[in-house]
């Protein structure tokens, strides 16, 4: 938070912070693959302006926190069932996301889906939700259908962690290739 009246350099503002550690670990156990992932950013220290004198700023670091697992069932073409949580954590809101996925690929390969569907929780007011399948179909060699169907409400918002998708959108899309 910047204080009222302090004009503080763009690029200083966009500069990398620093990470005082993370920790990764990965494992399967059967079917199941895991993985988890933890890091803390160190503070970042600013210099504004206001009225020709300088305003020390200091803004406190981010933890950060993710799960996945995803059950995967190979005998037989592709089955897959997957989770995944988010969190990133700072005194002035935590941001929170969880998403389910499924994945399935048929024994001759001639069908693919994919679907997700995600929650946010921003500060503990804000709840987004969205979700998107991708199925395509093979019915011979060099003819393929593919549809897709989007949907992400105006609340969603899961890029305190790094992602890019954009909120409030809805989509349907239907390819044939020959």
């Amino acid at each position: 938070a910047i204080p009222e009246g302090v004009e503080v350099d763009y690029i200083a503002l966009n500069q990398p912070t620093e990470l005082l550690g993370a920790i990764k670990a990965i494992g399967q156990g059967g079917r199941i693959r895991y993985g988890i992932l933890g890091a803390m950013e160190s503070d970042s220290d600013f210099v504004g302006l206001r009225a020709s004198e300088y305003v020390s700023i200091e803004q406190r670091g981010r933890d950060f926190g993710a799960f996945r697992a995803i059950y995967e069932n190979s005998g037989g073409g592709y089955r897959a069932v997957g989770y995944m949580t988010t969190a990133v954590l700072h005194q002035s809101q935590d941001a929170h996301v969880h998403a389910l996925d499924g994945h399935y690929l048929a024994e001759n390969g001639n069908w693919n889906v994919d679907v997700q569907a995600i929650t946010s929780d921003v500060a503990g007011e804000t709840r987004g939700y969205g979700g998107f399948a991708d199925i395509r179909y093979y019915p011979r060699q060099g003819i393929s259908h593919s549809l897709s169907l989007d949907y992400f409400d105006r609340h969603l918002d899961i890029n305190d962690a790094g992602y890019l998708r954009r909120n409030d959108s809805k989509s349907i899309g239907y390819y044939m290739r020959s």
